[in-house]
């Protein structure tokens, strides 16, 4: 879990770490960068707090480029940016 407070995660900030299977933000998220946590083939959760205004490109839910990590599940708020970010993608979008 992120502390809250944390209001940005850079781009490619943990990008290809083997280890993580899931993620959850504390309250201040706000943006997280493009490829984020692209290459976490073993990320299959994440899970944002409602606040969130941007996600960047490929931050979630890839292993590379086109490559879509499976059952790849994205929680948050109805009608926030982690459900408009799920759907785009093609990701499944559970509300928490």
């Amino acid at each position: 879990m992120f502390p809250d407070g944390l209001q940005t995660v850079g781009e490619d900030a943990f990008s290809r770490c083997k280890a993580l299977r899931a993620v959850t933000f504390g309250e201040g998220l706000q943006t997280v960068g493009k490829s984020a946590f692209e290459g976490c083939q073993a990320l299959q959760t994440v899970t944002f707090p409602e606040g969130l205004q941007k996600i960047g490109k490929r931050a979630f839910g890839y292993i590379k480029y086109d490559e879509k990590i499976d059952g790849f599940t994205i929680y948050g708020a109805p009608g926030s940016v982690a459900e408009e970010h799920a759907r785009a993608n093609g990701f499944r979008f559970e509300a928490r």
